[in-house]
């Protein structure tokens, strides 16, 4: 156990040393494509400019402010664990556990499998560019991290209701998938038709460290004599990181110590630890986006869709144990031979557990996945300048998916920026309410986006989520997306052949006399082929 242990803390310290960590959703992000980060989660989605560029490495751009990104999802809020009693004790704050709470309301607040995570993105350089009428590609490099931990619900409800009401505890799901790596990744987009265009990005991903369980098996279970227990388990736990395993001659580990890095020599140590660690893999994003008629747009990509395969500095833990096969735990009682150490013979202790089990350990190569999400979302046009969206969410947990859905009211009103406000169904939780905005002055850019930004501040002890996104881009031959579109209600068969005829403003026709009226359109269905 010494060794799950100093992996977890290993991961855990060493990552947020290095970084601030968050766990961005950003589903207020997907329709904001006058900005270039949209296209981190919509391959589909790129600004209408020639060129831009970002990251840490443009002079100014990466310092007013920084491309840094904060936020933390967890199941369960403030308001769950701590609240108001009720009748003698409403002048109090309670716990569940309080002979005045109602014990059952928390208890259904408990998922099969409960998670919290972090998610963390900096960019070093982010830029793209425009190729002719129809295509546009952009380049990214980037620093990553996730940290996902899973709860099974079990493991809170077994210490509260104990094995007389969880006869069969079943603890599967207790994990930790942590991921430090980097990114080199190429986009593309091209524009198949008027009404129709494609997205796709591919992704180099060169591993740093990771801590990625693979197997999490374990089960308790109680007889009709409560005094019965007995265990099951199938846990493997790997890891990537600088540390010397010394095992003894039966294959136990002995001692765990650090690799010492050549401090005379520290930038070969970062590049060879950093960037030419031999840990490599791939990903990949895909997408469309479809004119369904005049006013209304659909979205579908998946994003991040891919692996890492670990080769150096990899530690493997395996804990394997059935009871019913002469392996794992079994509790019959206590048979009391010695009344002076009673207390010793009561329970057993630790190591006469932890014996029972069969580790095994070793320094094989792994391969972890990638912890894809899909989105599928949708755009209404109110006016050239305002329009609502919604989109939907699916991230691939270890075990299960995590869902999230958000709509959302956006208005750009002109080309100096656009502003959105969004509200979101996050964790289990339906208290969010985001802001995003971008700011642009000649070709720079600021935006500044949070899923749960006013959420957090109205109701911090009911909120599950916070986040931030903020920084900026230099952009240069910016147009304006509406103005091509102002046309496309007149997609339909009526305008073929209409020659060179001058083509309306969106909301006007021309009458017949030849003057112009202002006159709605009709919502039209744009061509199929």
């Amino acid at each position: 156990m010494k060794f799950v242990y100093t992996y977890i803390i290993v991961a855990v310290v060493s990552f947020w040393s290095i970084h601030n960590s968050y766990a961005q959703i950003d589903n207020t992000m997907y329709f904001m494509d006058r900005l270039p980060q949209a296209n981190y989660i919509n391959p589909s989605a790129y600004p209408e400019c020639k060129f831009f560029i970002g990251g840490l490495i443009v002079p100014i751009v990466g310092q007013l402010p920084p491309p840094i990104t904060f936020a933390v999802n967890t199941p369960l809020d403030w308001n769950d664990v701590v609240f108001k009693g009720r009748w003698e004790y409403s002048d109090s704050l309670i716990h569940p556990l309080h002979p005045n709470a109602n014990l059952n309301d928390f208890l259904k607040k408990i998922h099969t499998y409960n998670h919290i995570s972090t998610d963390f993105q900096t960019s070093i350089l982010y830029l793209g560019f425009k190729q002719g009428a129809s295509n546009f590609w952009s380049f990214d490099v980037s620093n990553r991290m996730y940290m996902h931990v899973g709860i099974p619900g079990n493991l809170i409800k077994f210490p509260i209701l104990g094995n007389g009401e969880l006869r069969d505890a079943d603890f599967t799901g207790l994990y930790m998938n942590t991921n430090l790596y980097n990114q080199i990744a190429l986009g593309y987009k091209r524009q198949v038709t008027r009404y129709f265009s494609v997205g796709a990005k591919v992704k180099y991903l060169i591993g740093i460290a990771n801590v990625y369980t693979s197997e999490s098996s374990i089960a308790l279970k109680t007889s009709e004599n409560v005094n019965h227990l007995s265990t099951t388990s199938n846990y493997v736990i790997h890891a990537t990181a600088p540390l010397e395993v010394s095992l003894q001659e039966n294959g136990d580990i002995e001692d765990i110590n650090f690799v010492e890095f050549n401090q005379n020599d520290i930038s070969n140590e970062i590049i060879k630890n950093a960037f030419l660690t031999g840990n490599r893999g791939v990903a990949f994003d895909v997408g469309f986006s479809k004119d369904w008629n005049s006013e209304f747009t659909y979205y579908l990509n998946i994003e991040d869709f891919g692996f890492i395969n670990w080769k150096r500095n990899t530690h493997t833990l395996s804990l394997v144990g059935d009871a019913s096969n002469e392996g794992g735990f079994e509790y019959k009682g206590v048979e009391i031979t010695d009344i002076d150490n009673l207390g010793e013979q009561l329970a057993p202790n630790f190591d006469s557990i932890i014996t029972k089990f069969d580790f095994d350990y070793s320094t094989s190569s792994y391969r972890s996945p990638m912890p894809f999400k899909i989105y599928g979302g949708a755009r209404y046009k109110l006016s050239p300048k305002l329009y609502i969206g919604a989109v939907g969410r699916f991230e691939k947990m270890s075990f299960g998916f995590r869902p999230s859905a958000a709509v959302s009211l956006n208005y750009r009103p002109g080309k100096f920026g656009a502003f959105t406000l969004s509200y979101s169904y996050l964790n289990h939780n339906f208290n969010n309410i985001g802001l995003g905005t971008t700011l642009r002055i000649g070709p720079v850019q600021w935006y500044f986006i949070s899923d749960n930004l006013l959420g957090t501040a109205l109701l911090p002890h009911q909120s599950r989520s916070m986040s931030l996104r903020m920084g900026c881009n230099l952009v240069f031959g910016y147009k304006d997306k509406e103005k091509p579109q102002k046309a496309l209600p007149m997609f339909n068969s009526s305008m073929q052949g209409a020659g060179n005829k001058k083509v309306p403003k969106f909301g006007q026709v021309n009458s017949k006399k030849g003057s112009r009226e202002k006159k709605k359109y009709k919502t039209i269905s744009a061509p199929k082929n």
